[in-house]
């Protein structure tokens, strides 16, 4: 098999498999728990997870919860 033939392979598997995993990951998000959710929220190694802490998090609707999140991330750049 020519280098070109391996590499047409390899398209051809991706555009096959794509759908089907991206399928798979959009199962899983919708499946997943809000306590699971917030716990890959908080293991995030990146500065925005110190600006929304799981000791503030409420029990209430997930817009508002983002809405106040995005207030403070707002606030944490703002000059």
């Amino acid at each position: 098999m020519t280098e070109e033939e391996k590499n047409r392979l390899l398209v051809e598997t991706w555009k096959k498999a794509g759908p089907l995993l991206e399928e798979m990951k959009h199962q899983q998000l919708r499946s997943m728990t809000e306590s699971e959710s917030a716990r890959i929220f908080d293991s995030l190694e990146v500065p925005v997870g110190s600006a929304y802490r799981s000791e503030e998090r409420r029990q209430s609707l997930g817009f508002i919860e983002q809405q106040r999140f995005f207030k403070k991330l707002h606030g944490t750049h703002s000059s």
